[in-house]
């Protein structure tokens, strides 16, 4: 073997060791084992307040809820709009969970 092929065995080695350590490193970091083939599902939780509480509300003719013209959404450039519309399709097709009965009726059908 020469000089030449040690030393790329040996820069070969430096970054499989390299890439090891970063990933250990990064293992402590987050506390979570790394598996690849396996998602990791986050915890969900729902608590309810042991009260509840009923308020008055307004009628139609007290409360005008037309939207105001002046909202964000409707000063949105074409760009923007894309972009948003963009990111919550992502989210549906990889992020939201979907009942298996009702995956025939999305968009989305992975």
């Amino acid at each position: 073997m020469t000089d030449l092929q040690i030393l790329n065995l040996l820069a070969a080695r430096l970054r499989h060791t390299r890439s090891l350590s970063s990933i250990n490193r990064l293992k402590e970091l987050l506390g979570v084992r790394i598996q690849p083939d396996v998602p990791v599902q986050p915890k969900k939780s729902v608590q309810f307040d042991e009260h509840v509480y009923i308020l008055p509300t307004y009628s139609v003719a007290q409360y005008n809820r037309t939207s105001d013209r002046t909202n964000t959404c409707y000063c949105l450039n074409a760009e923007t709009a894309c972009l948003i519309r963009d990111e919550l399709n992502r989210y549906k097709l990889y992020e939201m969970e979907i009942h298996a009965k009702s995956k025939y009726m999305t968009h989305f059908i992975p």
